[in-house]
């Protein structure tokens, strides 16, 4: 699955705010996040990646954005819906 780093991903216009894009962090590997634009830094979280088992440390980002710089972001081309 290609991860592009959110500033090199070719986003839509400002104003168009089309389909979901699944995101991780490059910390996080195995979180998944949702945002519509990046505009709108509003992530949605999504859980966990497949096959991760759940700890008390990514536990703790359940329902969260995550913590990091919107730099540290990667796109993953694959997961979004379009």
């Amino acid at each position: 699955m290609p991860l592009i780093p959110v500033t090199e991903f070719k986003w839509p216009s400002w104003n168009d705010i089309g389909p979901l894009f699944t995101m991780t962090c490059k910390n996080h590997t195995f979180l998944r996040w949702s945002t519509k634009h990046p505009t709108h830094r509003s992530l949605h979280y999504l859980g966990l990646a497949r096959d991760v088992e759940v700890t008390k440390e990514n536990a703790s980002y359940m329902g969260k954005e995550c913590p990091c710089k919107w730099e540290d972001l990667l796109v993953i081309e694959e997961e979004t819906e379009r």
